[in-house]
Order: C-alpha cells, then sequence, then structure tokens
C-alpha cells in the first residue's frame, strides 16, 4: 500500500485550501479528503505569523512522515524575484516552465500569496531539503492538456453559471475516474495533486517531454501523463483523526 498527499494551496483568507491523502494498491485509489487541517483554516491577516507556521510545518512534517505530497503552487522558485541574467522580459516575472505551459507567474498573479505562503511553511518546518524526495510541485491545468482532457467551466465563481460548473465537476470526475462526483474544483484539484504525488514514474512526464534546455525543469516538478488508476474512491475524514489512525499504524 502507497501513501501520498495532495495539497490545492489557497491564501491564508479564502478559506478555500483542500487537502487530500490517497492510499493506493495496484489500479485502485483510496483518496480521503482531510478536513479541519491548519492549512484549510480561514486566518486574519492580523494573526501571528510566527504560531500559524509553527501549526502548518508540524502539519505538514506528519504528512511527509507518511509519504510524498504534491503541491499545485510554484515551489524551486530558480531564482524569481531575482533571476540570474535575464534576455528576455518575460523572465523577470516566469520561470522556463511557467512560460511554456502558460502558467500564471508565480508573483506577477494572484498566486503569489500561497507561493509565499508555503514557502514560508517549508522554511519553517526546515523541509528545504524534502524538495524533489517527499514534496513536489505540480500543475492540475497542464495534466488536463496532458491526459487529453477538456476540464470546462469547473472553477467558475459565478452564480448564474452554477448548472454549467456541476456539469463541468461531473464530466471531469467522470473523465478521471473519481467517484462519488467532487463538487467543487478545490476537490478534485487537490485529488488529482494526490494522484500525482504517487504515480509511479512511467505515468509521469520524462524531462525530454518539455521542450526546454537541460538543467531549466524546476527541482520537485512533476505531470501526470497518465491516470495509472482505474478507480479513484473518495471520501471525507478529520484531519487529526485520520493522522493519529496512520501514524499509530506505522
Amino acid at each position: 500500500m502507497v501513501t501520498g498527499f495532495g495539497l490545492d494551496l489557497a491564501g491564508y483568507t479564502t478559506n478555500k485550501t483542500s487537502l487530500a491523502a490517497i492510499e493506493c494498491q495496484d489500479r485502485i485509489a483510496n483518496v480521503t479528503l482531510l478536513r479541519r487541517s491548519s492549512f484549510s483554516r480561514e486566518r486574519a491577516t492580523t494573526s501571528f505569523v510566527e504560531s500559524v507556521l509553527k501549526e502548518e510545518a508540524f502539519d505538514l512534517q506528519r504528512c511527509i512522515n507518511l509519504g510524498p505530497i504534491a503541491v499545485d503552487v510554484p515551489i524551486d522558485l530558480q531564482g524569481l524575484p531575482y533571476p540570474d541574467a535575464p534576455k528576455q522580459i518575460w523572465e523577470l516575472t516566469r520561470r522556463p516552465i511557467d512560460s511554456e505551459l502558460r502558467a500564471m507567474p508565480p508573483f506577477a498573479e494572484r498566486i503569489g500569496a500561497p507561493v509565499v505562503r508555503f514557502a514560508a511553511i517549508v522554511r519553517c518546518a526546515t523541509a528545504g531539503n524534502s524538495l524533489g524526495k517527499s514534496i513536489f510541485e505540480t500543475y492540475p491545468t497542464a495534466i488536463w492538456q496532458k491526459l487529453g482532457i477538456i476540464p470546462g467551466a469547473y472553477k467558475t465563481r459565478r452564480k448564474e453559471k452554477a448548472k454549467e460548473r456541476g456539469e463541468a465537476c461531473v464530466a471531469l470526475c467522470k473523465s478521471l475516474k473519481i467517484e462519488p462526483v467532487l463538487e467543487n474544483d478545490d476537490d478534485i484539484d487537490a485529488t488529482i495533486c494526490a494522484v500525482t504525488a504517487v504515480a509511479p514514474e512511467d505515468f509521469l512526464c520524462k524531462p525530454e517531454d518539455y521542450s526546454l534546455e537541460r538543467g531549466l525543469l524546476p527541482c520537485g516538478f512533476r505531470l501526470l501523463k497518465k491516470n495509472p488508476f482505474d478507480r479513484i474512491c473518495v471520501r471525507e475524514e478529520d484531519f487529526s483523526q485520520w493522522m493519529d489512525s496512520h501514524e499509530n499504524d506505522k
């Protein structure tokens, strides 16, 4: 049995972070959406950063003690925001992989808040050496492209598009073989991050699959190119209860 985690990380004030644990054997995966972790608590901007980071660093360490975790934010920033000898303007805000995949720039977009948040958590947990070993970066939008999936409007927040959003979630979960259907994009992204964390090498993109010069791929960056599972069954559980039971079994 292989265990891993997926973290769809948002900013502190949005209450949109989702954490998923995955346990798999052969072609079957069981995913548990872990509720009420320190990552998912909504925080005021006046909260004391030291106590918050200690809680999050502790929970991150608990996860990587059990298995790898894939997070959907840039981690290896490759010198940003001070790149070494940039030649083109985009190099001031994007890494080569962001340019190739047309991803959001780590600092010059709304993704900036989660980027600096996770960087602070990793520093507090002194887990920098785990990058590429038990901590990975992934990008769900690029995964859909690699899998040949058109995800539809599963991320829309507009009330008048609630029906379209629901239909997109149903179609996306069907394509990914997730059951039952997940009703929001955060849980879907956390689940695919978890799948990416534990996927065997044959199901991941290799360096030669990117049109990047050698050495320009960020450390710990991985993308799923094939779904390793015939069935992904999802349920929910309290984070502390799930972790306690699995740490006791280890």
